[in-house]
């Protein structure tokens, strides 16, 4: 699959991957993947960090190359306190008050 550049205020670095984002985003949890430069089959590289709202431009992805070793080294925010939306929220809301039972 193939992000499409369009999508976000801010275009998604190259070499970034829609699944594992999707991932992130949809455990609103930051994803991290390692992953081996080389030729060998399924060794493609894009070693990335992958982040929780990268749509609004609150935080991006970052990915290392696909096509040449290097070392990634991001420094992030994980409680973003002033934004819409964020991992104090989310576990605020999962309180068993919240929840419907599942049987009666």
């Amino acid at each position: 699959m193939e992000i499409n550049p369009n999508m976000s205020v801010k275009r998604y670095p190259k070499g970034t991957n829609q699944l594992w984002s999707q991932i992130a985003i949809d455990a609103q949890s930051y994803t991290v993947i390692s992953n081996y430069v080389g030729t060998d089959k399924g060794f493609k590289g894009g070693s990335a960090l992958y982040t929780i709202d990268p749509l609004y431009g609150l935080d991006q992805p970052v990915a290392a190359s696909s096509n040449k070793e290097e070392a990634l080294a991001v420094n992030f925010q994980t409680i973003q306190p002033n934004n819409w939306f964020n991992q104090d929220k989310l576990i605020n809301s999962r309180q068993p008050a919240y929840f419907k039972p599942l049987l009666k």
